[in-house]
């Protein structure tokens, strides 16, 4: 707990047993799983100065595993206890100068994993770390390697992934890189002892289990959950003849832009190609790389987010043939969820994010909700756009705006057989109304 600054600015903080037992481990790895308001973050922000203050010629890490979670519950605990002597925020650029040292303090969303590479780190917290994906426990060993550095991860247990295998599994067993330290929501003096029982009286066991008692069970809740990474991926070309070739988009900058190339094919009849994910990404970079990959695959059209209407309009000005998704999330998830309970959706192996977004695209927890919580779903929604929207004729999209979308008009209309006709009149339907 945290009592009230003094005359100097000063903040006196108390740790409760866990918390403190926590704190002082000297192994490498140190994993705090426990329920919810337990007081990990708190911890995490507390651990994190006290390394500072120990090391302040060195580069540490805070990081969550969304941007949405990093500004609304990391950050501003952190910054609630480091005072001004100690370091300086740089809100712009997303770091904090260590006051009289030579060391900063990286604040990072780990939405994108590759955002973390290129540090030398005497320490990293990550907070929330089961909701994050592994690639960021495979690039964090590696950054703190050189330096020894101890890495301290706060949690609630969110599922069995490859936190529960690689961390919690190695600390249970008393192995001697990994600590593990865990505690119920009701073991904070500071939580309330009757929300605990009211909890405990109304929710399942299982849920109730995890999120209060802060012990490991299988999440309930994936959207897609007949996913099955072993016979649904595939290494290096397509095992399939593909017969066209599309791509859906999803915006973004502090959350990651997606585009995933989607080869059309008979059985099955999805094919993810090829995946492009990064943060920070101006239209015109999306330009680019949206260029690079259709220049690779011979991307017909790309189907995005409509809610950026001035980026469609630039990514067809620069002669990518681009039209707004069907944005319907309920029926646009049972299209692709169809696919993946029928066989007919692949998935390469070199789309790292879109296999890790698979495993961890959710529903919520608090409340029955038919649309997916807005986290691990930016590959997601660019899979869906073309999965859910497209026909085999093309989209008419911006035909007074754009000379490619004349000539494709003109091309239906020169289209031979009855089939092309209706699937014209279909198009120019969609195209000049609904659209």
């Amino acid at each position: 707990m945290i009592q009230p600054k003094n005359e100097n600015g000063e903040v006196n903080i108390q740790l409760f047993s866990k918390q403190w037992e926590a704190f002082n481990c000297q192994k490498r790895f140190v994993l705090c799983s426990a329920g919810i308001q337990g007081g990990k973050t708190f911890v995490g922000a507390v651990w994190l100065l006290n390394k500072i203050q120990k090391y302040p010629d060195d580069s540490h890490l805070i990081c969550a595993p969304t941007y949405k979670i990093l500004q609304q519950s990391t950050l501003p605990k952190f910054r609630e206890l480091v005072p001004s002597t100690v370091a300086k925020f740089h809100e712009q650029d997303s770091y904090f100068e260590i006051v009289g040292g030579k060391g900063i303090i990286y604040v990072r969303s780990a939405e994108d994993p590759d955002t973390l590479e290129g540090m030398t780190l005497r320490s990293a917290w990550l907070d929330e770390a089961g909701n994050m994906k592994k690639r960021v426990w495979i690039i964090i060993q590696g950054r703190t390697a050189i330096l020894g550095g101890q890495v301290f991860m706060t949690t609630s247990p969110y599922t069995m992934n490859w936190l529960y295998h690689d961390v919690f599994k190695p600390g249970e067993d008393g192995h001697k890189d990994f600590g593990l330290f865990q505690w119920m929501s009701i073991q904070n003096p500071m939580f309330p002892k009757a929300e605990y029982q009211r909890a405990m009286t109304t929710m399942n066991a299982t849920d109730f289990a995890r999120r209060y008692k802060g012990l490991w069970r299988k999440r309930e809740g994936l959207v897609y959950q007949q996913w099955n990474p072993l016979t649904m991926t595939y290494t290096g070309s397509s095992p399939v003849p593909i017969k066209e070739v599309v791509a859906g988009v999803d915006w973004g900058y502090q959350h990651p832009a997606a585009i995933a190339v989607i080869g059309i094919a008979d059985k099955p009849s999805h094919v993810i190609l090829d995946e492009w994910y990064k943060t920070k990404q101006t239209i015109q970079l999306m330009v680019d790389a949206a260029k690079e990959l259709q220049a690779r695959w011979n991307i017909k059209y790309f189907y995005a987010d409509s809610a950026r209407p001035e980026y469609i309009e630039e990514f067809n000005r620069n002669g990518l043939p681009t039209a707004p998704g069907n944005k319907e999330i309920v029926p646009g998830v049972n299209e692709v969820r169809l696919r993946i309970e029928t066989g007919n959706l692949i998935v390469s192996k070199s789309c790292r994010n879109t296999l890790e977004e698979l495993e961890m695209y959710a529903y919520p927890e608090e409340f029955d909700s038919e649309e997916p919580l807005k986290q691990f779903d930016h590959l997601m929604d660019a899979i869906r756009y073309p999965i859910y929207t497209y026909k085999i004729a093309p989209p008419v999209y911006g035909a007074e705006l754009s000379p490619f979308w004349q000539d494709v008009r003109e091309d239906i209309k020169e289209g031979n057989g009855e089939k092309d006709r209706e699937n014209e009149e279909q198009w120019f339907d969609i195209g000049e109304g609904e659209m």
